[in-house]
């Protein structure tokens, strides 16, 4: 439905902090959007390590308080944390 021309500045509007600073280069020198993502799953195509990244990311988050403030804040966070697990262990079978 897109062209390769638009699928690129979908790219470069999507890419944030590592994964935009990867691609630098390729968001304004190619006009292919296969280069690009190819660039990403070399980069972060090693669903292991995707896995790991997101408990360290629960690990981090602050404790919660006796009140419940955070909650729906904590829950969130793991459903988000739940997917991204899916998601690559999808995409590892």
């Amino acid at each position: 439905m897109f062209t390769d021309v638009q699928n690129v500045a979908r790219i470069r509007k999507a890419l944030r902090g590592a994964a935009r600073e990867t691609t630098r280069a390729l968001l304004y020198t190619v006009s292919d959007p296969y280069e690009i993502i190819d660039t990403l799953e070399r980069r972060y195509g090693r669903p292991e390590l995707l896995v790991l990244s997101e408990l360290e990311n629960i690990k981090r988050m602050p404790r919660m308080s006796d009140d419940g403030r955070n909650l729906c804040s904590f829950a969130t966070k793991v459903a988000n944390t739940v997917a991204a697990i899916k998601a690559a262990a999808a995409a590892a079978a």
